[in-house]
This record gives structure tokens, C-alpha cells and sequence, in this order.
């Protein structure tokens, strides 16, 4: 459902850990999950501890988006 940064995160604990946030926090973008993840990276720091760890970091800027 939800990469992984880091961390060896099944598919079942990325659907226990996100997805209450997903619903509270990106319910129109179901069911793409393209569109989910990248609606749960914008709304990083929303998520619950639990989510957070499975998206890990957050990435680190390019120089040129500096």
C-alpha cells in the first residue's frame, strides 16, 4: 500500500499504522495509491507516529530545489 524508507515494513503493518490517516487525511484520493502516497508525503506532518515511521525521513531537498 505505502512504501517503506529504512525499514523492513509488511504490507500489513503499512496497512495497521496508516490506515486511519489515510482516510482522515487523503480519503479523496482512494484508490490510487499513487495519488495516496504522495498526498501522505505532503501530509507528513499529520501523520500518527506509527504512519511516520513507515514513510520514514522525509527526502532531502535537491540543490537546485534549495
Amino acid at each position: 500500500m505505502l512504501p517503506a524508507n529504512g525499514h523492513a515494513f509488511t504490507e500489513d503493518d503499512q496497512r495497521r499504522l496508516c490506515t486511519g490517516d489515510v482516510f482522515r487525511l487523503c480519503a479523496s484520493e482512494i484508490p490510487s495509491v499513487e495519488r495516496i502516497t504522495a498526498c501522505m508525503r505532503k501530509q507528513r506532518a499529520s501523520l500518527s507516529d506509527g504512519c511516520r515511521r513507515v514513510f520514514g525521513k522525509p527526502a532531502e531537498q535537491s540543490a537546485s530545489a534549495r
